[in-house]
């Protein structure tokens, strides 16, 4: 079996690419209640850079803040995990098929 083209990807590598992008995205909608003094916000959104925030029944008037720079933030990270782990899961593929492959080869004599 002739290996695949650089561009090209295994069914297996886009399960995994659509397992890891929900979780990531999971991470960035799931409200994070904020307790502590450090952050003025009491419900926080986003992964690992906090992009949205509205102000809970603690804190008197402060309101909602949306931060454009974090959402961007976020979404290189996400980018770069599912190009590592896209290219970690092809690597294994790759691997494992070329030693497969090896074995099949007749010997020459």
């Amino acid at each position: 079996m002739p290996l695949r083209r650089w561009f090209q990807i295994h069914l297996s590598t886009a399960l995994i690419l659509m397992l890891a992008a929900s979780l990531l995205l999971w991470a960035n909608v799931t409200p994070d209640i904020e307790y502590s003094g450090s952050l003025p916000w009491e419900v926080c959104y986003g992964w690992p850079y906090i992009f949205c925030g509205e102000p809970g029944h603690v804190v008197a008037n402060v309101e909602h803040f949306f931060s454009y720079k974090s959402i961007i933030l976020n979404f290189a990270c996400a980018l770069s995990i599912l190009l590592l782990v896209a290219i970690a899961s092809e690597w294994i593929l790759r691997r494992n098929i070329r030693k497969a492959n090896a074995g099949c080869q007749p010997s020459r004599r």
